[in-house]
């Protein structure tokens, strides 16, 4: 998701920087003459694009279209249950859970087609329109992906939450105040994503600050959960026995089940920054550069999994999904 123009201006402070920018965004210029290391290595000698770069590159975008249709169709369908169901609505924790699938539909709906755009673009030699449509492709990227890691950090501090208070959180964790949390994390992603048009510069510490922020409050709320489980799970066996051990109280299995969302966010974002890093910040290659794009795949392919997550996980969610699925069928019949 992430390319680099730095304008010559900036070329002297290049070096200084590229350990935030392994881990941030950065601008596209409309001229070759001043695209990055990184968008001449795919340019031959003729300006044109790298025929033996073609072919990876044509993968990767059928790759996106299918995983396009796959998170389009698993989240559009986890929403509209979950919209239909305001009983599981209700509910702070599937709330977060609602805003992430409409953040991962987004990316079905305008990241992939974005990417597959542009990389059309530089497959037929396009290359203005292709650095062009790069540039909106970051900023749009960057925003959905600014909102995932910020929605996914707000999820397990929720479950923290819900099992630190415990009676007291249905009190102080309201579907209202769950609505204004994410309203206001897009809107600082919105901000972190609208410096890649007037600020560069910014973008780069502030995404960094976002990124170490969200990964450290996530490590450290589920050490605290992990610790709150045990000693839940010490008491359960102490109370009901051994032939019970494996009753678990709803509430525990929920964050079990959403460390698994979180889990799986990070494996599929982590070989993106390693990469990026050897790409950047090591060598740039063709295999750092190939790496880097198939990597960003494996990021959109979160948004296809998460949907199965939720029906596989969550009972809630997945006898919504059930409703729905079997009034389409009872529809399509009649």
């Amino acid at each position: 998701m992430i390319k680099y123009a730095i304008k010559s201006h900036l070329v002297q402070t290049a070096s200084s920087l590229r350990l935030a920018m392994a881990f941030t965004t950065s601008v596209f210029n409309f001229s070759l003459n001043e695209s990055s290391n990184i968008d001449c290595w795919k340019l031959g000698h003729c300006g044109q694009h790298r025929r033996d770069l073609v072919i990876p590159l044509f993968v990767n975008c059928v790759l996106n279209a299918v995983l396009s249709i796959t998170a389009i169709t698993g989240n559009t369908l986890v929403i509209y249950s979950m919209w239909n169901s305001p009983a599981v609505l209700h509910s702070p924790s599937n709330f977060l859970l609602f805003g992430l699938a409409v953040c991962d539909l987004s990316v079905g709906i305008t990241v992939q087609p974005l990417y597959i755009l542009y990389h059309s673009f530089y497959l037929t030699n396009h290359l203005q329109a292709w650095l062009a449509s790069m540039e909106v492709f970051n900023v749009i990227s960057n925003l959905f992906c600014g909102v995932s890691f910020l929605t996914t950090t707000a999820v397990s501090i929720d479950r923290y939450l819900a099992l630190h208070l415990h009676l007291r959180y249905c009190g102080l964790i309201t579907v209202r105040r769950t609505f204004q949390l994410l309203g206001s994390l897009w809107v600082i992603a919105g901000f972190v994503a609208s410096t890649l048009l007037w600020e560069p510069r910014v973008t780069f510490f502030a995404a960094l600050l976002v990124i170490a922020t969200c990964l450290f409050v996530t490590i450290v709320v589920y050490v605290k959960i992990f610790r709150i489980v045990r000693f839940h799970r010490r008491n359960i066996l102490t109370q009901l026995g051994r032939a019970e051990k494996h009753t678990i109280p709803k509430h525990i299995k929920s964050a079990l089940t959403l460390f698994y969302v979180c889990l799986i966010h990070t494996f599929c974002y982590l070989p993106y920054f390693v990469f990026l890093i050897l790409r950047d910040g090591y060598k740039t290659t063709d295999f750092t550069v190939l790496a880097t794009e198939f990597a960003q795949t494996l990021i959109f392919l979160n948004s296809s999994l998460n949907p199965i997550l939720y029906c596989w996980r969550l009972q809630e969610i997945r006898e919504a999904v059930k409703r729905t699925t079997a009034k389409i069928r009872s529809n399509n019949n009649h």
